[in-house]
């Protein structure tokens, strides 16, 4: 049964696997290391049947409102790969702060939020690449590196790779 959580939440998957499911984004495997993002006015259901460990994050405000109409953040992507366990990083230092209500530790909350969000969207850009796009750029950096001494046009290197030059560009940006 599909629920509405009313503010935005990271959920990581610590141990096990699931699914997620939202009008949005359809019916959607979860495994460990994978963060499920939580919308405030979209409905969502999610569970494992074998159990899972899960760590939660909960935020809201306009900055959040802010960043998901600047589409930092969207429903339609709504399981987010995080291999560098950036929601694990920000819930353990969330729990070393929560208990202060000082300025300082509001600041630090929204910094680790923030940063947490930044690295959430960093991985969710990688979703949609085509499968060995990072192999592909790691062979173009060592072909740069080796004609170092060589002036080489972005249309060459992407023609080399079996790319558009856009498209080039923009990997090898990423």
């Amino acid at each position: 049964r599909f629920r509405v959580l009313g503010q935005y939440a990271a959920v990581y998957v610590t141990r096990g696997q699931g699914e997620f499911h939202s009008p949005s984004t359809g019916v959607v495997p979860v495994r460990a290391g994978e963060a499920m993002l939580l919308f405030p006015r979209e409905p969502h259901h999610y569970g494992s049947r074998a159990g899972w460990q899960t760590q939660w994050i909960v935020w809201n405000g306009p900055d959040a409102e802010r960043l998901e109409a600047l589409g930092y953040l969207g429903p339609q992507t709504a399981v987010v790969p995080d291999p560098l366990g950036a929601v694990e990083e920000a819930f353990t230092a969330l729990a070393g702060i929560m208990a202060r209500e000082d300025l300082a530790a509001v600041l630090e909350r929204k910094t680790l939020v923030l940063t947490m969000l930044l690295r959430l969207h960093q991985s969710s850009r990688s979703i949609g690449r085509r499968p060995g796009a990072d192999q592909l750029m790691r062979q173009a950096v060592a072909y740069l590196a080796r004609e170092y001494a060589s002036q080489i046009p972005v249309d060459e290197l992407a023609r080399r790779f079996k790319l558009s030059p856009t498209h080039f560009r923009r990997l090898f940006k990423e």
